[in-house]
């Protein structure tokens, strides 16, 4: 089966939606690709709105079934849920019936064993926004915060993982 093209993916998700920059679309291409491959864009620069077109096209390739968005404070969060719901022209809260789940790193502690089971059960595209703050003192996976750690717990078990951050 054949890959949609990352501008196929963009008209088919929302023509309100505005166009993919140069970089999105030329990152969006390699994260298909080979989703190992890395891409660095800075604040403001719409890495969002990249992510969200790549949770489409994977969820459009039939690679994933689920979406779990993990953001530091709720005014992201609740930023990327509405990107992500735009794109995905689904819900992002959790309920029957919606494509993912947008959270902050605060509640996930509280909701680590459900989501584990989750992403045993389904595959799951894990969006882990301003990975920085998940971070250790010097790169110690051992000394990361209670964020890292969770997110670390979790990783495990997502099909697919893409971590955001424009610091």
């Amino acid at each position: 089966m054949k890959s949609p093209s990352p501008s196929h993916v963009v008209d088919d998700a929302s023509t309100s939606l505005p166009p993919l920059r140069q970089w999105q679309s030329d990152c969006l291409h390699r994260a298909l690709a080979n989703l190992t491959s890395l891409c660095q864009a800075t604040p403001g620069a719409g890495k969002m709105l990249l992510a969200a077109v790549l949770a489409n096209a994977l969820i459009t390739r039939g690679d994933i079934d689920y979406v779990v968005y993990l953001g530091p404070t709720r005014a992201v969060v609740k930023d990327a849920s509405d990107t992500l719901g735009a794109v995905l022209n689904s819900s992002m809260d959790g309920q029957l019936g919606a494509i993912g789940v947008a959270l902050t790193y605060h509640s996930l502690s509280n909701r680590l064993a459900a989501l584990k089971r989750l992403c045993q059960g389904f595959r799951v595209f894990l969006i882990w926004d301003e990975s920085h703050h998940a971070s250790a003192p010097g790169g110690q996976i051992n000394e990361a915060n209670q964020w890292g750690l969770a997110l670390l717990a979790l990783e495990r078990h997502v099909r697919y993982t893409l971590a955001l951050s424009g610091t």
